[in-house]
């Protein structure tokens, strides 16, 4: 995903997340101004390209210490935007015992892949990405 649309703009949750993670000591008046810009366009029609970065802001704000940063309304959102992806990410990891439990009653095997096996095996929190889905490579003979 390009961190920048067809006119050039930075996408405000870049913005927020280059600054957190920049090398340099952070700008807090800056930051506040991003945070500010980025609350904007979780309530405008582009949300869904910045809700999918919340629940990683929302732990780097609360990680370096800057919360102060955030509007209370912004960080109460961000909370909420958090607290419903770990449920989803538990429910997803609910589902995929049950499949892998049906797939050894039936001696077959499948293959996790795409975000729910980055969620289990590159990522050290689950709640941190969106995913509600899952992808399985099952061999056509195992269909039989």
């Amino acid at each position: 995903m390009s961190s920048e649309t067809n006119s050039g703009f930075v996408q405000p949750h870049f913005r927020v997340l280059s600054t957190i993670l920049s090398d340099d000591e952070i700008d807090r008046a800056y930051l506040k101004t991003c945070l500010a810009d980025w609350q904007t366009s979780l309530l405008g029609e582009s949300a869904w390209e910045s809700i999918s970065f919340a629940p990683y802001i929302f732990r780097l704000l609360t990680v370096h210490e800057l919360t102060e940063c955030a509007s209370s309304e912004l960080l109460s959102h961000l909370k909420t935007i958090s607290r419903t992806a770990a449920m989803r990410s538990m429910n997803r990891d609910l589902a995929m015992e049950k499949v892998a439990g049906a797939f050894s009653k039936s001696q077959s095997r499948a293959l996790l892949l795409k975000g729910a096996a980055l969620d289990q095996y590159v990522y050290d929190r689950e709640s941190f990405r969106q995913g509600v889905d899952i992808d399985l490579m099952v061999k056509e003979s195992d269909f039989n």
